[in-house]
């Protein structure tokens, strides 16, 4: 199975979709909390309350689980490249023999 394949990005959907959905709603063009105004200078459109405990946990939680994801695309290309790398020197070896 691969990192890169289908079942794994619906795996983080499934796991973090929730989060992704809600960072979405409260802040779409992800704007209103770097800056005070919008670019028409209209106020920014911010939630009058954000738990900032909550959110930073669900966001470690989220960065966690990415960073997972992204050490094992990094690992299978490691090996796809090594296995590569082997299959090349095969091809490469001359044992001095004229067939």
């Amino acid at each position: 199975m691969s990192a890169r394949g289908p079942s794994h990005w619906r795996d983080l959907g499934g796991r973090f979709g929730d989060f992704v959905a809600a960072i979405h709603r409260a802040d779409e063009g992800s704007f209103a909390y770097r800056y005070p105004i919008d670019k028409k200078g209209a106020g920014a459109k911010r939630a009058p309350f954000i738990d900032l405990e909550a959110l930073e946990r669900y966001a470690e939680d989220f960065e966690s689980g990415i960073d997972g994801y992204m050490t094992v695309v990094y690992e299978e290309r490691e090996i796809e490249a090594e296995l590569q790398r082997e299959f090349e020197a095969e091809m490469d070896w001359d044992d001095g023999s004229d067939y």
